[in-house]
């Protein structure tokens, strides 16, 4: 035997590159090193072994009376004067030769250090389900293994600590080695229970987690599982869902013919889902051909504290709703960016697949949507305000913003594209609620509801024209932009798009051909925080005298009228301008003005009359005007709607109600002096 683990430890390489070197400090003329093999013994593959020794020579204390003993090397058992020289993992991938067991190296150890002696006993132990510096658990079961249980010994030393200096080895073989030492009469018959304390949870994380345990069990019983998760009693598997934080204990025994384990108390700790993966979350679907008829979409979804999530998903004309769940992580104990993979059902149609990304440092979330054959991207963010708790009291109040073309699409002047300005309206409550209500350049209506993001972000969707058109779009609202903790001064930005497909209905007359259907129109989102003027001021700051404001209308085939509609008049602190008189040279339009101070917006509307060839009688033409004040800008800017002089020429011939109606600019601003 001595024979056999000597030439085991002298020829196996093998066997000594698989082992694992557990280092201490070396002082100068203090240190020893030595090898400790163990034969095959029945122990589970995750336990831990610790190498432990007698400093007091008064015999070992249990280790399940020292509860909460960390494992690693130097420390005592518990209260006493044991001392851990060694701790090192026993897994399933270190066997001795083909069978069960291991090969250790133990030092170099520095007695002086450690408070060591020659002499002093050693004793082995396994802890089933351990790693390095855990701690050892209430109720839980130990191996334990002495030179005094088995009579076959190998190498130049026993069980207890060698001279100080100097390299040792020994061996501990069982038969089916070729030793003599017995390990079944050493062990108990009762199952042994290797259950690790499960780490890195999350509520909404998947878990599973294999039982093991030692003599062939039967039977496992778990008890005190965190909500969500179930067990198998045959295969002790252990399967769920977490779904509640917290600090959780539950219990496991396990039986076999011979009897049942003492029950192993194991831990759970749960941390909750981060609040920024928490609550309300809305974005927008890009505009896609097939997917949703170019209109783009829009995305709602809510997600739960325990990490369940509904939703609807808007394309073009359609909707559809859908339930999932949040994949979250955690590493080391710091959460990771959660996904979700979630099918929406639509009937007979091909369901969709929705995949996101949340990313919980700036609260955005991107991903795509799609069905086999196209996908769209899908981007938004996570509404983080509370009006008690995080009021976002920087960005609320009601704001103003025009909606102007871009210039590098060179759209201005063309006649197959509105040539007015959009405007809209937007107020953020106390909850972060924001619902934006318009007008785009051709008159349609714009209303969409919503949120502001983290930083300010919002995001527009409104289908139009009966689903035959949308408008499209995102910007934010920037607080306090001179930095002097004025919030007054704010200003709104965006890039929104705008598309109109073809007309069906032939009575259709505002640019039934539609537009941005090859590329959609962009609408520069140009805006600030509006604030009515006070009780006597005049709108604008204008001063207070005659004459002081003017309108000026152009493009909408305003050039080709005979007469020109624009208008200096007397604005007051009133809600009606005071106009020339109608019908006079100063007013040959009879052009009128209103404005509700309230909220910037203002109207009015012109008459045209154009020489008839074939009558005495004038053509005339009424077009009424709207627009949004901007006080920041000294103006206020809109569209008007203007019918076309009829072509008579064309194929059929047109007349006052059907020729074709085009937008126009329309400006409100102070006179120059």
């Amino acid at each position: 035997m001595k024979n056999l683990a000597a030439k085991l430890a002298r020829t196996s390489p093998w066997l000594l590159a698989s082992a694992i070197f557990c280092a201490f400090p070396v002082a100068a003329d203090a240190s020893v090193t030595f090898e400790f093999q163990l034969g095959e013994v029945p122990i589970p593959g995750n336990s831990l072994g610790v190498i432990v020794v007698d400093t007091a020579g008064d015999g070992f204390a249990s280790p399940q009376e020292a509860v909460g003993t960390v494992l690693s090397p130097g420390n005592a058992i518990g209260a006493g004067d044991d001392r851990i020289i060694s701790v090192f993992p026993i897994t399933k991938a270190d066997p001795f030769s083909n069978q069960g067991g291991f090969a250790e190296f133990i030092g170099p150890i520095d007695y002086d250090a450690l408070g060591l002696g020659e002499g002093q006993s050693m004793i082995f132990y396994a802890l089933p389900g351990h790693q390095p510096g855990s701690v050892i658990r209430p109720g839980e079961t130990i191996v334990s293994f002495r030179t005094d249980q088995g009579s076959a010994i190998a190498g130049n030393m026993n069980f207890s600590l060698p001279p100080d200096g100097g390299t040792y080895s020994l061996g501990v073989l069982d038969t089916s080695l070729g030793g003599q030492t017995d390990f079944n009469g050493l062990l108990p018959e009762t199952p042994l229970l290797a259950v690790e304390d499960p780490s890195d949870l999350i509520v909404g994380k998947d878990f599973e987690l294999q039982l093991e345990g030692t003599g062939d069990p039967t039977l496992y019983i778990v008890r005190g599982l965190p909500p969500g998760l179930r067990y198998d009693r045959q295969t002790g598997l252990i399967t769920g869902r977490l779904v509640r934080p917290g600090s959780f204990e539950y219990r496991v025994w396990i039986r076999n013919s011979a009897g049942t384990s003492g029950p192993l108390t194991v831990a759970m700790e749960v941390a909750a889902l981060p609040d920024e993966a928490i609550g309300n979350f809305q974005g927008l679907v890009a505009r896609d051909e097939t997917l949703n008829e170019a209109l783009g979409g829009k995305l709602v979804l809510r997600t739960a504290s325990n990490g369940r999530l509904t939703g609807r998903i808007f394309l073009g004309r359609r909707s559809y709703g859908f339930r999932g769940a949040l994949e979250p992580d955690i590493v080391s104990g710091e959460p990771t960016n959660p996904t979700a993979s979630i099918t929406v059902n639509r009937g007979r149609m091909t369901p969709l697949s929705l995949d996101l990304e949340f990313d919980l440092a700036s609260e955005m979330f991107q991903g795509s949507v799609g069905d086999q054959a196209d996908s769209s991207t899908v981007d938004g963010f996570h509404n983080s305000w509370h009006p008690r708790f995080n009021r976002p009291e920087a960005f609320e109040g009601y704001y103003t913003a025009w909606l102007d073309l871009d210039p590098l699409q060179g759209l201005e002047g063309d006649l197959t594209v509105p040539q007015g300005n959009g405007f809209a309206s937007a107020r953020v409550v106390s909850n972060g609620l924001t619902r934006w209500v318009g007008k785009m350049a051709d008159g349609s209506t714009m209303a969409s509801a919503g949120f502001l993001g983290p930083e300010g972000e919002y995001c527009v969707y409104r289908t139009l024209y009966g689903n035959t058109g949308s408008v499209i779009g995102s910007g934010a609202i920037q607080p306090d932009p001179n930095h002097d903790d004025d919030f007054s001064d704010n200003v709104v930005d965006g890039l929104w798009d705008w598309l109109k497909h073809p007309q069906a209905n032939p009575r259709q007359r505002n640019y039934r051909d539609g537009f941005g259907t090859v590329e959609p129109v962009n609408q520069l989102v140009a805006g600030e925080r509006y604030l009515p003027p006070a009780r006597g001021e005049i709108l604008l700051g204008l001063p207070e005298a005659e004459n002081n404001a003017q309108l000026i209308f152009s493009e909408g085939g305003v050039a080709n009228a005979e007469l020109n509609p624009d208008l200096v008049f007397t604005a007051t602190a009133g809600a009606r301008g005071i106009v020339p008189r109608p019908g006079t040279p100063e007013n040959p339009t009879r052009t009128v003005f209103s404005v509700n101070r309230r909220n910037g917006l203002f109207r009015g509307g012109f008459l045209l009359q154009d020489t008839d060839p074939d009558s005495d009688r004038p053509i005339r033409r009424r077009a009424a005007y709207l627009g949004m004040l901007r006080p920041s800008q000294d103006m206020g800017a809109g569209y008007f709607l203007l019918g076309q002089l009829p072509d008579t020429e064309a194929d059929p011939p047109e007349n006052l109600r059907t020729a074709p109606i085009l937008s126009g600019q329309v400006i409100v601003e102070g006179v120059e002096e």
